[in-house]
Parts: structure tokens; sequence; C-alpha cells
């Protein structure tokens, strides 16, 4: 697991996030990028809502990164009410290669994949922002002349 303070460019401080990974997860990156795409860019509290109640087996580990990366964002200052998960992503690790006895002597190759996970959560901006009244549009039977 680990923490990056902040986002810069040319030397400016743009916002803080907090990072949080999981490597080695032996489950197909396929089958996990189905649940990590549900919770893009949800609020952390929607996230740990939906990954409690997923029956994909993917859906465990995630929900343990998310709270570490949540505990990561409160200890670097955060406000835990206004995070959002900023980017998921599911990235193939190594693979498992094993063989399956078949018919007249072969045998077939088994991958069993694995997954790395990286996450990253932002505070979410609370400005407000104002709202433009809406354009009114005249037909040309509507003006009188």
């Amino acid at each position: 697991m680990s923490i990056a303070k902040e986002k810069s460019e040319n030397g400016k401080i743009i916002e803080k996030v907090a990072k949080a990974t999981l490597k080695y997860l032996k489950i197909a990156p396929r089958k996990t990028r189905r649940v990590a795409d549900i919770i893009k860019g949800m609020p952390i509290s929607e996230a740990e809502s939906e990954l409690l109640f997923r029956p994909q087996r993917a859906s465990g580990p995630i929900l343990k990164l998310v709270r570490s990366a949540k505990k990561n964002a409160e200890n670097i200052g955060l406000n835990k009410d206004n995070l959002i998960i900023d980017e998921i992503r599911v990235d193939k690790g190594p693979m498992l290669k094993r063989s399956m006895p078949r018919a007249k002597g072969r045998a077939t190759m088994i991958q069993k994949k694995m997954s790395h996970i990286f996450l990253t959560i932002k505070e979410k901006d609370v400005k407000k922002r104002k709202r433009k009244a809406p354009s009114v549009k005249f037909i040309k039977s509507d003006i009188k002349k």
C-alpha cells in the first residue's frame, strides 16, 4: 500500500490523492474488471455498500482495498465524507501454467491468471457552480412585427 500526497504540475499543488495497490490477486483480470468498473467514480460510502452486497468473488478483495485507501486518505488529512474513487485500474499479473491430462495421452495447458489492482482516491470538489438561466429560443412566428 502506498500514498501519493499530491498531484502537481509545474510545482503547483493541484489536489491531494491517496493510493492503494493490491498485487497478485488470484482472480482473472477480466472477472475483476467487471466489479471495478461498477465503482469507478462513486463516493467511497456508496462503493463500500455496493461491494458488500455483490455476489462476485472479486468484490471482497476490492472492498478491502477501498477501505485501505480510505484510511490512507484520512492519514494524509483528507475529509473522509468527501472522498470519491478517482481511478481504479486492473492490470494483468503473472500467469501460472499447469497441465491437465486429456484423452490419448495428451495434456492441455491451464492458465491460472492473476490481477494487479491500483486504486486512487481524491476529495470531491465542493464548490457551488453558478447556474445559467435557461436560454429561450424563439420561433419566427412568435416574434410580432
